[in-house]
């Protein structure tokens, strides 16, 4: 019950946990993965802060995969939001100027 895709709230309206709970998964889960894989195994380098591809691949497998397996329910407009939403991500998590 707490992994459900919608969550209905006291006046019967279904929320989208995705859209609630994106944060916690690309920070928590995915960023963390990426992390220790790259740190293992990464060779190829990309992005403006010594990211490699494969941390940033494994970050988005990860991603893909907690999302399809805990969040996501089977339809075409959600498999498409987790994909984009991923993807950006990733992107994002590559290119821009932080420590982690």
């Amino acid at each position: 019950e707490y992994l459900s895709v919608c969550d209905e709230s006291k006046d019967g309206v279904m929320e989208d946990l995705l859209l609630r709970s994106w944060g916690i998964i690309c920070l928590g889960v995915g960023d963390s993965f990426g992390a220790i894989i790259g740190k293992l195994y990464g060779r190829h380098k990309w992005g403006r802060n010594d990211r490699s591809l494969e941390g940033s691949a494994a970050m988005w497998w990860t991603m893909v995969w907690v999302a399809f397996c805990f969040i996501v329910e089977e339809s075409a407009w959600q498999c498409i939001v987790v994909l984009a939403s991923v993807t950006v991500a990733t992107i994002l998590e590559a290119f821009t100027q932080h420590i982690d």
